[in-house]
C-alpha cells in the first residue's frame, strides 16, 4: 500500500498521523524542501517522533524495572516458603502464614511497585 503525498499531509494538518506515517512525512519532506512549509513541518514531525520514542523508552524502562521487581518477589516468596510460609488464596486476596499468623496480605490488582516495599518488610 502506497501512502501518498496529500494523504501524509492532511493527517498531518488534523494531527492524525501514526509514528510511522510521522517518519515516512519527514522522509519526504527532506527530499522536498522546495515545498511550502517543509522547513517548520520538518522540526515539528522531529519533535513529535522524538516525544513519541521517548515515551517509548520510558515505558521500556519501566516495564523492566517492574519485571526486575516481580522476579525479586517471587525469589521472596521462595524464601518465606523455605522458612515454613505457606499462603491461602481467596479471591482477590492472597495472605501469608507463619504457622498460624499471618504476616503479610497481597490483594490481586495492586502494582507491584506498591506491594514490593510492603512484602520485602514482611
Amino acid at each position: 500500500m502506497t501512502i501518498h503525498f496529500k494523504e501524509l499531509e492532511f493527517k498531518y494538518i488534523n494531527k492524525n498521523l501514526t509514528i510511522e506515517e510521522a517518519k515516512l512525512f519527514l522522509t519526504y519532506l527532506e527530499k522536498n524542501l522546495h515545498l511550502e512549509f517543509a522547513e517548520r513541518r520538518i522540526k515539528n514531525l522531529k519533535r513529535i517522533i522524538a516525544s513519541n520514542e521517548g515515551l517509548i523508552n520510558a515505558n521500556k524502562k519501566r516495564e523492566e524495572h517492574n519485571l526486575e521487581l516481580a522476579k525479586l518477589y517471587v525469589d521472596l516468596t521462595k524464601k518465606w516458603e523455605s522458612h515454613g510460609a505457606y499462603f491461602v488464596q481467596k479471591h482477590t486476596m492472597t495472605k501469608w502464614y507463619l504457622d498460624s499468623e499471618c504476616f503479610y496480605t497481597w490483594f490481586s490488582g495492586v502494582h507491584v511497585l506498591d506491594e514490593f516495599p510492603k512484602a520485602k518488610k514482611a
